[in-house]
């Protein structure tokens, strides 16, 4: 038996048919997702439908609860895009970081883990 048949055999068995997959506008929940987490590099930031188009402000926390930074877009577009770069332009730490969305009407935060 060989190792593609023997998996199938598996899958059958535990009936996992498919896999399926999810463009990235559908895989946001919420107001927005942050891709990839844990994060390097850069961080990008997907807006739900709801928010696209708005004004919005990203206000970005270390654990502490300091502001880190702050991203203004007058209209949120499909993706933003954070260089991890704090106010001074300086690299931030590895650690925990809270980004908060908040539009006129809403506001929500998510939990990233930035690792170098």
């Amino acid at each position: 038996m060989s190792r593609t048949e023997f998996l199938a055999e598996i899958l059958d068995w535990f009936g996992i048919l498919s896999v399926q997959e999810y463009s990235k506008e559908q895989q946001v929940k919420g107001l927005f997702r942050v891709y990839p987490n844990p994060g390097y590099g850069n961080l990008t930031l997907y807006g739900a439908p709801e928010v696209r188009g708005e004004r919005v402000l990203i206000t970005i926390y270390d654990a502490a609860g300091r502001v880190v930074q702050k991203l203004t877009e007058k209209r949120f577009p499909d993706k933003l895009v954070w260089n991890l770069k704090d106010i001074n332009n300086r690299k931030v730490a590895d650690g925990v970081y809270f980004l908060e969305l908040r539009t006129d009407q809403k506001s929500e935060f998510k939990k990233v883990i930035i690792l170098e």
